[in-house]
């Protein structure tokens, strides 16, 4: 990069990835951090409990710090170099767009063109992913479907909870910004068209979301079940039955459980993570799945 430091705008919302962003970027850049004053959506049970300030971790950095209004940004905007949005809950007017000097740019935790939209981290937890990723993209006026600039996967490991895997996506969402950074100035890097064939929309999940089919992996619910302990929700892993021969232990699991009429098995998250009130009857249980089996704590009755 240039002795010269570009005016660097972040544009985001108080969440885990917009904080990894923030942490993850360099005081070589020392962007303006602005937090957007856009409602988080009501998701009632399935929201994830988000962490602290967006601004106070700015202020950490000894960086300018604004809380923005929306009719606020277009001075913002148009003093700005390039802005960089990180989980900004609204879609910005196209008459922002072109104010920044080298334009507006979104770093989004999928490798897009697949999983655009709100949450995409979700769906690919939901889905079973291995590998996760993180994509860099120009700003038009469709949602996610920009050019891309550059792209990074992320081995998912087995046990991390959704803000963990959140903040890490945003913090290598940085650097990987950081390192394209005097490309994107300069014009030698060549965006992607994205391709509309294989691309893919998911939305906000819903309860039946948060239902595991019968075909899914050991491997795959942990790393779900680990993941969703941010939220307020259990899990259900429809149609468990016998171990199939020669099964192995994958991992060794506290979790919620219980058997309701359809055969199913809940699983709770950890109850110091999100449930306060401990249940009186619990035994030790072994819920057997393709590929393994998860040592879960049995329960009489559901968590209030």
């Amino acid at each position: 990069m240039s002795d010269a430091v570009p005016a660097l705008v972040v544009l985001g919302s108080t969440t885990p990835f917009a904080l990894g962003v923030v942490d993850g970027l360099s005081d070589r850049v020392r962007p303006h951090v602005v937090e957007s004053d856009a409602p988080a959506p009501t998701m009632g049970p399935f929201a994830l409990v988000q962490p602290g300030s967006l601004s106070a971790a700015g202020l950490a950095r000894g960086w300018q710090v604004s809380g923005a209004r929306s009719e606020e940004l277009e001075a913002i905007f148009g003093a700005a170099d390039l802005v960089v949005i990180a989980c900004h809950r609204t879609v910005l007017p196209a008459r922002l767009l072109g104010l920044p000097t080298f334009g507006v740019v979104n770093l989004h935790p999928s490798m897009l063109p697949r999983y655009r939209g709100p949450v995409p981290l979700f769906w690919q937890l939901r889905d079973g992913l291995a590998e996760i990723g993180i994509t860099v993209h120009r700003v038009n006026a469709a949602l996610d479907a920009g050019d891309i600039l550059a792209q990074q996967t992320m081995r998912l490991p087995e046990q991390a909870s959704e803000a963990e895997l959140s903040n890490a996506l945003g913090a290598r969402g940085a650097h990987l910004l950081e390192s394209i950074l005097p490309g994107v100035l300069d014009g030698t890097i060549r965006p992607i068209a994205q391709d509309e064939r294989v691309a893919t929309y998911q939305t906000w999940p819903t309860e039946r979301e948060f239902v595991l089919p019968p075909a899914c992996s050991a491997v795959h619910a942990v790393r779900f079940l680990r993941a969703m302990q941010d939220r307020h929700v259990p899990i259900t892993l429809a149609g468990v039955g016998a171990a199939p021969g020669g099964s192995i232990s994958v991992a060794r699991l506290e979790a919620w459980y219980k058997t309701d009429f359809a055969g199913s098995a809940r699983l709770w998250p950890p109850a110091s993570t999100v449930w306060r009130r401990p249940l009186a009857r619990r035994a030790n249980a072994r819920v057997s799945l393709p590929g393994g089996e998860l040592d879960v704590v049995l329960a009489r009755s559901a968590p209030d």
